[in-house]
């Protein structure tokens, strides 16, 4: 009993990993709630028909998602939905979403935001939320943050999944390796686990009275998967990221021989990418530290971290790399 107080308290200090039945309430696993959906009859033909739960400012919860929910079939897919009526402010909010691992499995959300005549205004992709590791008390967890303006014309929300979503999973550190890191120690070199994508799981909603830009989240996301859904959908404001700006991305990488300079589109903050370094007179990397490397790139692209991906190509490149460039053209490719 000791030791598992002791372990526990460790996992405490660093941010537990993945939530554990002790912690978080009963649950479908992802196998059964994978079935329960797909004989799940929808209940509505679209969203006016809905039940919808009134949010103010000051609310802050952490919301279940076990299959009882109303169920609605979107060309993304059939899911369990939760729906929100937003608060009316003139001076405009933000709407924080944080979905939680649990037993190495997680609930990616997708969000879309409907007017008062439930037409689509925006929409964001699961693939758009940012994996936060464990810290302190918060587990590891897939975060969005809304920025609601007045002139965006939001009333409703809908948190739901889809079904390529599904298909996926989220990697997370290792608490073995998160320890490692707290206490200046060697990187114990065990795998990442992955979450698998549920339909069921938790995450927790927060409305926030002024804008918020948390420090792993000050790039827009590049693709804001707004798509038609229950009809037209107004055209995106200038200042707004379209899907088009993924190619975007990839067009702006050039191949190893020509310097780069980053798309505007990529991010806000970008920097150039560098030109190709000329390898350390050391010589050519050794493989495993090329393998390395090119894993923290890849995470780094997933992640939507564009500036640490190509700091990262950079430092590769004047340590002997000779993939690094190519691995980031090719992630970039992905994010499609």
């Amino acid at each position: 009993m000791r030791v598992l107080v002791v372990a526990c308290l460790v996992l405490s200090l660093l941010g537990c990993g993945s939530l554990s039945g002790f912690d978080s309430p009963d649950i479908p696993d992802r196998e059964a709630a994978m079935a329960a959906l797909a004989a799940a009859e929808p209940c509505c033909e679209g969203p006016q028909a809905l039940r919808y739960q009134t949010i103010s400012q000051g609310f802050n919860e952490r919301i279940v998602i076990d299959g009882s929910e109303q169920v609605l079939k979107l060309k993304t897919g059939k899911s369990w939905v939760e729906a929100y009526a937003l608060p009316a402010n003139r001076s405009g909010y933000a709407v924080v979403i944080e979905s939680l691992i649990r037993n190495d499995e997680i609930f990616a959300p997708a969000l879309l935001l409907l007017d008062g005549q439930f037409n689509v205004v925006d929409a964001v992709n699961p693939n758009q939320f940012i994996y936060l590791r464990a810290k302190g008390m918060s587990t590891d967890r897939l975060n969005y943050t809304l920025n609601i303006t007045p002139e965006l014309g939001a009333a409703y929300l809908l948190v739901f999944t889809s079904d390529d979503a599904l298909s996926g999973s989220t990697e997370y550190v290792h608490p073995a390796r998160a320890y490692a890191e707290a206490q200046s120690l060697s990187d114990p070199g065990v795998p990442n686990p992955k979450a698998k994508h549920s339909p069921v799981g938790l995450f927790e909603l927060s409305v926030v009275g002024t804008f918020v830009t948390p420090a792993d989240q000050q790039k827009d996301m590049v693709d804001r998967w707004v798509d038609s859904f229950w009809g037209d959908v107004p055209a995106a404001t200038a200042d707004r990221s379209t899907p088009a700006t993924v190619e975007a991305i990839a067009r702006s990488v050039p191949d190893s021989s020509s310097p780069v300079i980053a798309s505007a589109a990529v991010v806000t903050t970008a920097a150039a990418v560098p030109a190709p370094v000329a390898a350390a007179a050391s010589g050519a990397m050794m493989a495993e530290t090329e393998a390395m490397y090119n894993q923290m790139i890849t995470q780094a692209v997933a992640g939507r971290d564009i500036d640490k991906a190509m700091k990262l190509v950079e430092e590769a490149e004047r340590a002997g790399s000779a993939s690094a460039r190519k691995t980031f053209v090719e992630e970039v490719k992905k994010l499609k």
